[in-house]
């Protein structure tokens, strides 16, 4: 049997989650990609992804492997799922890996960014990917609740699963708030799609963890807005992670303006 690594991309806006659903006809990114691969290989085929992102909340570099007896070339199985998953799901690289190599378990970090708009004036083309937030944020306010998040912690009270897991450690590397511009001078660009005119009021909140919990990434960027518009100080961040009680945070922010943008393995 062959281990093969994909790196994939998805709009979010197109699917129901990354997590096949039971009991539903409802698309999820993990379904359109098993049905393509059931196609290309005429095996019933079970993928394993290296984060399940939630409704609507996009991928530009998610990691998928999977287990078959197919004897397609690499090239051929790219481009067959590229066709087979047309404009939905767009295959990045595709390549055999050891045994051993598995897009959960091996995976040591992932990383999420929230672009958010901070401007008073309206937008509308464009609008499908970023957060239009018109209240002036304090990006330092912000930063210094980020770093409260940083560490190996209990992050049961941000998340929406509070009834679904009794595991609910993580460790958090770091948490970065970026303006548009300080983006692009550590980057070189900006990896949505985004207009020039956008660069001086953008705001790009990035974390980086071993993982994250149902809905964790978003209410954390909703409670560090909360502080960016002084609402609360940066400490109350260590107030709701000792509380455990998603009920003391604000709503979790909208899922469209979230990317996966990046998962590292520790063997890479």
């Amino acid at each position: 049997m062959r281990n093969i690594k994909l790196v994939i991309e998805y709009d979010g806006s197109c699917f129901y989650g990354f997590q096949k659903q039971k009991n539903t006809k409802l698309p999820t990114v993990q379904g359109l990609l098993e049905k393509a691969l059931e196609r290309l290989t005429g095996e019933k085929i079970k993928t394993a992804s290296s984060g399940r992102t939630d409704t609507g909340v996009h991928a530009l570099k998610q990691v998928t492997t999977f287990k078959t007896s197919c004897t397609k070339s690499i090239e051929e199985i790219k481009a067959a799922l590229n066709a087979l998953c047309k404009d939905k799901i767009a295959i990045k690289s595709c390549e055999d890996v050891p045994p051993r190599f598995h897009a959960r378990f091996t995976a040591v970090s992932r990383t999420y960014r929230y672009y958010i708009l901070n401007r008073s004036q309206k937008l509308c083309i464009g609008s499908s990917y970023v957060y239009h937030f018109r209240k002036k944020l304090d990006l330092e306010l912000m930063r210094k609740g980020g770093a409260y998040f940083v560490g190996e912690k209990d992050f049961l009270g941000i998340s929406s699963c509070i009834k679904e897991t009794t595991v609910s450690i993580r460790k958090v590397f770091n948490v970065n708030v970026y303006a548009g511009t300080e983006f692009i001078d550590k980057y070189g660009s900006i990896d949505i799609p985004s207009r020039g005119e956008w660069l001086d009021d953008l705001v790009i909140i990035e974390i980086k963890a071993s993982g994250f919990l149902r809905s964790m990434a978003r209410m954390m960027c909703a409670l560090l807005i909360k502080i960016g518009t002084l609402r609360c100080p940066p400490e109350e961040v260590l107030f709701i992670l000792e509380k455990k009680n998603p009920s003391l945070l604000p709503a979790a922010v909208p899922p469209h303006a979230l990317f996966l943008a990046d998962v590292e393995f520790g063997d890479e």
